[in-house]
Protein backbone atom coordinates (compact mmCIF):
# COMPACT_ATOMS: atom_id res chain seq x y z
CA UNK A 1 0.00 0.00 0.00
CA UNK A 2 1.06 3.60 -0.51
CA UNK A 3 1.16 4.39 3.21
CA UNK A 4 3.58 2.85 5.70
CA UNK A 5 3.66 3.53 9.43
CA UNK A 6 5.83 1.72 11.96
CA UNK A 7 3.51 2.84 14.75
CA UNK A 8 0.36 1.49 13.14
CA UNK A 9 2.00 -1.70 11.91
CA UNK A 10 3.14 -2.42 15.47
CA UNK A 11 -0.34 -1.60 16.78
CA UNK A 12 -2.16 -3.73 14.18
CA UNK A 13 0.26 -6.62 14.40
CA UNK A 14 1.42 -6.47 10.77
CA UNK A 15 1.71 -4.40 7.58
CA UNK A 16 -1.46 -2.83 6.22
CA UNK A 17 -1.42 -5.05 3.14
CA UNK A 18 -1.47 -8.26 5.21
CA UNK A 19 -3.08 -7.46 8.59
CA UNK A 20 -5.92 -9.89 9.28
CA UNK A 21 -9.55 -9.41 10.31
CA UNK A 22 -8.80 -10.97 13.70
CA UNK A 23 -5.88 -8.61 14.31
CA UNK A 24 -8.05 -5.60 13.51
CA UNK A 25 -10.92 -6.90 15.66
CA UNK A 26 -8.46 -7.22 18.56
CA UNK A 27 -8.18 -3.40 18.63
CA UNK A 28 -11.56 -3.22 20.41
CA UNK A 29 -11.26 -1.69 23.90
CA UNK A 30 -7.53 -1.11 23.43
CA UNK A 31 -6.75 2.45 24.63
CA UNK A 32 -3.53 2.44 22.64
CA UNK A 33 -5.68 2.15 19.50
CA UNK A 34 -7.53 5.39 20.21
CA UNK A 35 -8.16 7.83 17.37
CA UNK A 36 -5.09 9.94 16.71
CA UNK A 37 -3.56 12.16 14.08
CA UNK A 38 -2.90 9.08 11.93
CA UNK A 39 -5.91 6.89 12.81
CA UNK A 40 -9.68 7.27 12.59
CA UNK A 41 -12.74 4.99 12.77
CA UNK A 42 -16.15 5.00 11.09
CA UNK A 43 -19.10 2.61 11.49
CA UNK A 44 -19.87 2.85 7.78
CA UNK A 45 -18.98 4.92 4.75
CA UNK A 46 -21.39 5.33 1.85
CA UNK A 47 -20.70 8.85 0.52
CA UNK A 48 -24.12 8.75 -1.15
CA UNK A 49 -25.28 12.30 -0.40
CA UNK A 50 -23.71 15.78 -0.40
CA UNK A 51 -22.90 15.82 3.32
CA UNK A 52 -21.28 12.36 3.28
CA UNK A 53 -19.29 13.14 0.13
CA UNK A 54 -18.02 16.34 1.73
CA UNK A 55 -17.09 14.50 4.94
CA UNK A 56 -15.22 11.76 3.07
CA UNK A 57 -13.29 14.31 0.99
CA UNK A 58 -12.43 16.20 4.18
CA UNK A 59 -11.12 13.05 5.88
CA UNK A 60 -8.88 12.21 2.92
CA UNK A 61 -7.51 15.72 2.48
CA UNK A 62 -6.92 16.13 6.22
CA UNK A 63 -4.67 13.05 6.33
CA UNK A 64 -2.89 13.97 3.07
CA UNK A 65 -2.21 17.52 4.28
CA UNK A 66 -0.68 16.24 7.54
CA UNK A 67 1.36 13.05 8.08
CA UNK A 68 -0.97 10.58 6.41
CA UNK A 69 -3.11 8.02 8.19
CA UNK A 70 -5.54 5.13 8.13
CA UNK A 71 -9.32 5.17 8.27
CA UNK A 72 -10.87 1.89 9.49
CA UNK A 73 -14.44 1.57 8.27
CA UNK A 74 -16.72 -0.90 10.06
CA UNK A 75 -15.58 -0.11 13.59
CA UNK A 76 -17.60 1.79 16.20
CA UNK A 77 -15.77 3.96 18.74
CA UNK A 78 -16.52 5.41 22.15
CA UNK A 79 -14.57 8.51 23.14
CA UNK A 80 -12.14 7.71 20.37
CA UNK A 81 -11.43 4.13 21.48
CA UNK A 82 -12.67 1.32 19.20
CA UNK A 83 -15.63 -0.28 20.98
CA UNK A 84 -17.24 -2.77 18.59
CA UNK A 85 -16.74 -4.33 15.18
CA UNK A 86 -19.65 -3.35 12.92
CA UNK A 87 -19.09 -5.25 9.70
CA UNK A 88 -19.71 -3.04 6.68
CA UNK A 89 -19.92 -3.23 2.90
CA UNK A 90 -16.46 -3.93 1.41
CA UNK A 91 -17.57 -4.65 -2.15
CA UNK A 92 -15.72 -3.62 -5.30
CA UNK A 93 -18.71 -1.47 -6.20
CA UNK A 94 -18.37 0.60 -3.02
CA UNK A 95 -14.64 1.02 -3.49
CA UNK A 96 -15.09 2.21 -7.09
CA UNK A 97 -17.70 4.68 -5.86
CA UNK A 98 -15.34 6.05 -3.19
CA UNK A 99 -12.58 6.50 -5.78
CA UNK A 100 -14.99 8.53 -7.92
CA UNK A 101 -16.08 10.65 -4.94
CA UNK A 102 -12.46 11.44 -4.07
CA UNK A 103 -11.63 12.37 -7.66
CA UNK A 104 -14.61 14.72 -7.92
CA UNK A 105 -14.33 16.37 -4.50
CA UNK A 106 -10.63 16.94 -3.77
CA UNK A 107 -8.14 19.13 -5.61
CA UNK A 108 -5.47 18.13 -6.33
CA UNK A 109 -6.92 14.62 -6.22
CA UNK A 110 -5.85 12.79 -3.05
CA UNK A 111 -4.05 9.50 -3.64
CA UNK A 112 -5.07 6.67 -1.34
CA UNK A 113 -5.35 2.89 -1.15
CA UNK A 114 -8.25 0.74 -0.04
CA UNK A 115 -8.14 -2.85 1.16
CA UNK A 116 -11.13 -5.00 1.99
CA UNK A 117 -10.66 -7.28 5.02
CA UNK A 118 -13.72 -9.57 4.93
CA UNK A 119 -15.05 -11.31 8.01
CA UNK A 120 -13.96 -14.96 7.48
CA UNK A 121 -17.19 -16.39 8.94
CA UNK A 122 -19.51 -17.69 6.18
CA UNK A 123 -22.55 -16.09 7.82
CA UNK A 124 -20.95 -12.63 7.46
CA UNK A 125 -21.96 -12.61 3.79
CA UNK A 126 -18.74 -11.04 2.54
CA UNK A 127 -19.01 -7.99 4.82
CA UNK A 128 -16.10 -6.94 6.98
CA UNK A 129 -13.69 -4.08 7.58
CA UNK A 130 -12.37 -1.61 5.03
CA UNK A 131 -8.91 -0.06 5.39
CA UNK A 132 -8.39 3.30 3.70
CA UNK A 133 -4.74 4.35 3.80
CA UNK A 134 -3.76 7.90 2.87
CA UNK A 135 -0.06 8.79 2.60
CA UNK A 136 1.29 12.21 3.38
CA UNK A 137 1.11 14.03 0.09
CA UNK A 138 3.95 15.85 -1.68
CA UNK A 139 1.31 17.61 -3.81
CA UNK A 140 -0.50 19.42 -0.99
CA UNK A 141 -2.29 21.40 0.09
CA UNK A 142 -5.38 19.48 -0.96
CA UNK A 143 -8.71 21.29 -0.89
CA UNK A 144 -12.23 19.98 -0.45
CA UNK A 145 -14.14 21.05 -3.56
CA UNK A 146 -17.52 19.59 -2.57
CA UNK A 147 -20.04 22.39 -1.91
CA UNK A 148 -20.25 23.10 1.84
CA UNK A 149 -23.39 21.66 3.40
CA UNK A 150 -23.30 23.96 6.44
CA UNK A 151 -22.79 27.73 6.52
CA UNK A 152 -19.15 28.71 6.88
CA UNK A 153 -17.17 31.93 6.92
CA UNK A 154 -14.06 30.19 5.68
CA UNK A 155 -13.39 30.85 2.01
CA UNK A 156 -10.47 28.43 2.03
CA UNK A 157 -11.42 24.83 2.71
CA UNK A 158 -8.12 23.04 3.21
CA UNK A 159 -8.44 20.53 6.08
CA UNK A 160 -5.58 19.15 8.15
CA UNK A 161 -5.58 16.42 10.76
CA UNK A 162 -4.87 17.74 14.27
CA UNK A 163 -4.67 15.09 17.02
CA UNK A 164 -7.97 13.19 16.68
CA UNK A 165 -9.91 15.98 14.97
CA UNK A 166 -9.75 18.04 11.78
CA UNK A 167 -8.79 21.73 11.60
CA UNK A 168 -8.84 24.06 8.62
CA UNK A 169 -5.74 25.76 7.24
CA UNK A 170 -5.54 29.54 7.41
CA UNK A 171 -4.51 31.64 4.42
CA UNK A 172 -0.96 31.77 5.80
CA UNK A 173 -0.93 27.99 6.26
CA UNK A 174 -2.03 27.48 2.65
CA UNK A 175 0.64 29.83 1.32
CA UNK A 176 3.29 28.03 3.39
CA UNK A 177 2.12 24.67 2.11
CA UNK A 178 2.38 25.79 -1.52
CA UNK A 179 5.87 27.14 -0.91
CA UNK A 180 6.85 23.84 0.71
CA UNK A 181 5.56 21.90 -2.31
CA UNK A 182 7.68 23.84 -4.80
CA UNK A 183 10.75 23.86 -2.55
CA UNK A 184 10.47 20.09 -2.11
CA UNK A 185 10.53 19.62 -5.88
CA UNK A 186 13.78 21.55 -6.12
CA UNK A 187 15.21 19.61 -3.17
CA UNK A 188 14.41 16.29 -4.86
CA UNK A 189 16.22 17.34 -8.03
CA UNK A 190 19.27 18.39 -6.02
CA UNK A 191 19.17 15.15 -4.00
CA UNK A 192 18.99 13.09 -7.19
CA UNK A 193 22.09 14.83 -8.53
CA UNK A 194 23.91 14.22 -5.25
CA UNK A 195 23.25 10.47 -4.99
CA UNK A 196 24.11 10.00 -8.67
CA UNK A 197 27.46 11.79 -8.24
CA UNK A 198 28.21 9.67 -5.16
CA UNK A 199 27.52 6.52 -7.16
CA UNK A 200 29.76 7.61 -10.02
CA UNK A 201 32.59 8.39 -7.58
CA UNK A 202 32.42 4.77 -6.34
CA UNK A 203 32.68 3.27 -9.83
CA UNK A 204 35.72 2.48 -11.90
CA UNK A 205 34.18 3.24 -15.28
CA UNK A 206 37.35 2.43 -17.23
CA UNK A 207 35.70 2.96 -20.59
CA UNK A 208 33.07 0.26 -20.07
CA UNK A 209 29.40 1.09 -20.70
CA UNK A 210 27.24 0.97 -17.57
CA UNK A 211 23.54 0.84 -16.97
CA UNK A 212 22.84 3.41 -14.21
CA UNK A 213 19.57 4.07 -12.36
CA UNK A 214 19.05 6.75 -9.70
CA UNK A 215 15.86 7.31 -7.71
CA UNK A 216 14.79 9.59 -4.88
CA UNK A 217 11.46 9.56 -2.99
CA UNK A 218 8.85 12.29 -3.09
CA UNK A 219 8.80 12.22 0.71
CA UNK A 220 12.08 11.25 2.42
CA UNK A 221 11.96 8.38 4.88
CA UNK A 222 14.31 7.13 7.58
CA UNK A 223 15.49 3.56 7.12
CA UNK A 224 16.20 1.80 10.40
CA UNK A 225 19.80 0.57 10.57
CA UNK A 226 20.55 -1.98 13.29
CA UNK A 227 21.80 -5.55 13.42
CA UNK A 228 18.32 -7.02 12.99
CA UNK A 229 17.37 -4.85 10.02
CA UNK A 230 20.82 -5.34 8.44
CA UNK A 231 20.41 -9.13 8.55
CA UNK A 232 16.99 -8.79 6.93
CA UNK A 233 18.22 -6.43 4.20
CA UNK A 234 21.23 -8.63 3.53
CA UNK A 235 19.05 -11.70 3.03
CA UNK A 236 16.75 -9.80 0.67
CA UNK A 237 19.59 -8.30 -1.37
CA UNK A 238 21.40 -11.61 -1.72
CA UNK A 239 18.25 -13.03 -3.30
CA UNK A 240 17.85 -10.27 -5.88
CA UNK A 241 18.39 -11.16 -9.54
CA UNK A 242 20.31 -8.43 -11.32
CA UNK A 243 19.06 -6.73 -14.45
CA UNK A 244 21.36 -7.92 -17.23
CA UNK A 245 22.86 -11.14 -15.91
CA UNK A 246 19.92 -12.80 -14.20
CA UNK A 247 22.00 -15.65 -12.82
CA UNK A 248 23.95 -13.20 -10.65
CA UNK A 249 22.99 -11.58 -7.35
CA UNK A 250 24.65 -9.25 -4.87
CA UNK A 251 27.35 -11.11 -2.98
CA UNK A 252 28.73 -8.40 -0.68
CA UNK A 253 26.52 -6.21 1.50
CA UNK A 254 27.98 -3.70 3.91
CA UNK A 255 27.04 -0.53 5.79
CA UNK A 256 28.31 2.78 4.47
CA UNK A 257 27.65 6.37 5.52
CA UNK A 258 23.85 6.50 6.05
CA UNK A 259 23.36 3.81 3.44
CA UNK A 260 23.62 0.14 2.58
CA UNK A 261 26.06 -0.78 -0.17
CA UNK A 262 25.59 -3.99 -2.16
CA UNK A 263 28.06 -5.17 -4.78
CA UNK A 264 28.83 -8.11 -7.01
CA UNK A 265 32.05 -8.72 -8.91
CA UNK A 266 35.11 -6.48 -8.81
CA UNK A 267 35.28 -2.87 -10.03
CA UNK A 268 38.72 -3.42 -11.58
CA UNK A 269 37.86 -6.80 -13.10
CA UNK A 270 37.33 -7.51 -16.77
CA UNK A 271 33.93 -9.20 -16.36
CA UNK A 272 30.75 -8.09 -14.66
CA UNK A 273 30.42 -5.63 -11.79
CA UNK A 274 27.29 -4.33 -10.05
CA UNK A 275 27.05 -1.64 -7.38
CA UNK A 276 23.96 -0.53 -5.46
CA UNK A 277 23.58 2.12 -2.75
CA UNK A 278 20.39 2.29 -0.65
CA UNK A 279 20.23 5.50 1.37
CA UNK A 280 18.42 5.94 4.66
CA UNK A 281 16.11 8.60 3.21
CA UNK A 282 14.80 6.19 0.58
CA UNK A 283 17.05 7.30 -2.28
CA UNK A 284 18.73 4.56 -4.24
CA UNK A 285 21.28 4.16 -7.03
CA UNK A 286 22.26 1.15 -9.08
CA UNK A 287 24.99 0.61 -11.64
CA UNK A 288 25.82 -2.49 -13.62
CA UNK A 289 28.64 -2.90 -16.07
CA UNK A 290 27.36 -4.04 -19.44
CA UNK A 291 29.62 -6.73 -20.93
CA UNK A 292 30.76 -5.74 -24.41
CA UNK A 293 29.00 -8.75 -25.90
CA UNK A 294 25.74 -7.74 -24.25
CA UNK A 295 26.33 -4.11 -25.19
CA UNK A 296 26.69 -5.08 -28.82
CA UNK A 297 23.41 -7.01 -28.77
CA UNK A 298 21.65 -4.15 -26.96
CA UNK A 299 22.77 -1.46 -29.41
CA UNK A 300 22.57 -3.46 -32.61
CA UNK A 301 19.86 -2.00 -34.80
CA UNK A 302 19.41 1.23 -32.82
CA UNK A 303 18.86 4.07 -35.36
CA UNK A 304 21.88 6.32 -35.65
CA UNK A 305 24.03 4.31 -33.19
CA UNK A 306 27.61 3.71 -34.26
CA UNK A 307 30.44 2.23 -32.21
CA UNK A 308 33.69 4.21 -32.22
Amino acid sequence: MLYRSRRLEALFGGPLDSVSYAELAALVDNPEAAEAEDLDYKRELTADDDKKREEFAKDLAAFANHIGGVLIVGMAEARGIPSKVMDTDVSDQLRRHLQQVAAANTAPRVRFDMRAVPNPRPEAGGRGLLLIAVPRSPHGPHAVTAPPTTPTQKALRYPRRAASRTDWLSETDVATAYHRRFAAGADRSARLDTVERELLSALLLDGYPHLIVALTPEIPGEMVMNSESFDRYRTELQGVSLLIQEEDAFTTIRVGSRRLIATDGHPDGMSHHSHCELHRDGSGTFAQRVPLRSWTSITRGLPGFRRT
